[in-house]
């Protein structure tokens, strides 16, 4: 005899249940006759709390989404199973769970997509039907991280005149949405969609550093970076781009969102700004006395050199220098700091120590406060005269 004839058939039930889909087996009347382990495990349940249960007992509607009707398309879609005795592929749907596993009753947010088919006996009647339905909560959750990201960064790109990119990092090609003609002057064919569109485009001297900055940061979420970005004109503008960067299930990146800001024209004014910087301290350097800056709230910013030439301080060094002034001094001139955070006048004599012979030379130390169109200072100019003759001649003493 052959061994396999041997062999008795497993139990049908001993099959059903081991099968690695999400299958539930129900009456035409809806009641649960069984279920796959799988599918009991995805919908937190055990095998006596399901088993000749009403589906729709064990599966009502979350209370606290009451937007949300699961019972009537799962419904609508048995009953129509039951009319044409065809399969009925439903549309995904949100229907939330009971959480049995913590035994709180809470509702936990789930996606399905599903099918029903009818299984018919010899008379051609509908004795059983088949659920099918696959988890889909992860993917679902996921495209709507990725639709509300899209849409903030479409509302940012809007309000502040930005170029919108999605960039799919599997097959390295690039989506480019609003902006695009406004404010790089690009058609999109003009512009095309391979990765080199964007990267051909980007200053040789920026590149680089770009390229390496996305590279590291496809390991989190964030990418954020400024460079130089050619336009249709053949110019180049500034650019700050800001990009989130989307995971799969497994933690690749596989998408990225980004904004592309022309920031031209601040990179313009912080320019101006520095070049306003560097005449006004190539000023404070020209000044015969020794002078300073100072942030409004009094910290020392930059001595000139006539400074560190008498004091002996090490050159660029602002901390330590009361300690140049005269003990007897010190009291006075941080008294009179103070009062003119408030005054916005400060004009003191003070003795300051020289380093040729470490004695203390008299001087005359004032401040004049350098303020913004709103009337806010922004810092402070300040100049100290050499009065040592004039002290002397008053009768002052130096020490």
């Amino acid at each position: 005899m052959n061994k396999s004839n041997q062999i008795a058939p497993p139990a049908f039930d001993v099959l059903f249940h081991a099968l690695p889909g999400l299958y539930l087996l129900m009456t035409p009347d809806f009641y649960v006759v069984d279920t796959t382990d799988a599918y009991l495990r995805a919908a937190l349940l055990t095998r006596n709390q399901i088993i000749g249960q009403y589906i729709f007992d064990v599966f009502p509607n979350n209370p606290e989404n009451p937007g949300v009707d699961s019972e009537s398309e799962l419904k609508r879609s048995l009953e129509l199973v039951l009319e044409s005795k065809q399969v009925q592929t439903m549309s995904v749907i949100q229907y939330d769970i009971v959480d049995h596993i913590s035994h709180k009753n809470r509702f936990l947010q789930r996606y399905w997509r599903s099918s029903n088919t009818p299984i018919l006996d010899d008379k051609n009647d509908i004795c059983y039907i088949l659920h099918e339905t696959s988890d889909i909560t992860e993917l679902m959750q996921l495209q709507q991280r990725e639709q509300h990201i899209t849409e903030h960064l479409t509302a940012l790109a809007q309000a502040v005149n930005a170029v919108n990119r999605e960039y799919n990092l599997e097959t390295k090609t690039i989506r480019w949405g609003k902006g695009l003609r406004n404010i790089l002057g690009y058609t999109p064919e003009e512009i095309g969609t391979q990765l080199e569109s964007w990267t051909a485009r980007i200053h040789p001297g920026d590149l680089p550093r770009v390229v390496t900055g996305l590279t590291e940061a496809m390991k989190g979420k964030v990418w954020t970076a400024q460079y130089r970005f050619k336009k249709a004109s053949g110019h180049y503008a500034h650019f700050l781009d800001q990009g989130y960067i989307m995971h799969d299930r497994h933690g690749n990146g596989s998408k990225m969102l980004s904004s592309m800001i022309d920031i031209s024209a601040s990179k313009k004014a912080e320019q101006a700004l520095s070049d306003s910087n560097d005449r006004f301290l190539k000023l404070i350097e020209a000044l015969p006395q020794m002078a300073w800056t100072a942030d409004p709230k009094g910290k020392i910013l930059h001595f000139n050199k006539n400074w560190y030439t008498y004091t002996g301080m090490l050159h660029g060094q602002t901390e330590g220098w009361l300690n140049m002034v005269h003990p007897d001094d010190c009291p006075l001139v941080i008294t009179a700091w103070k009062e003119a955070q408030h005054s916005g006048f400060y004009q003191i004599e003070c003795r300051v120590k020289c380093q040729l012979d470490g004695s203390y030379q008299w001087f005359f130390a004032q401040t004049v406060p350098i303020r913004n169109n709103a009337g806010e200072v922004i810092y402070w100019l300040g100049t100290m005269t050499d009065m040592h003759h004039r002290s002397v001649f008053n009768g002052r003493s130096n020490n």
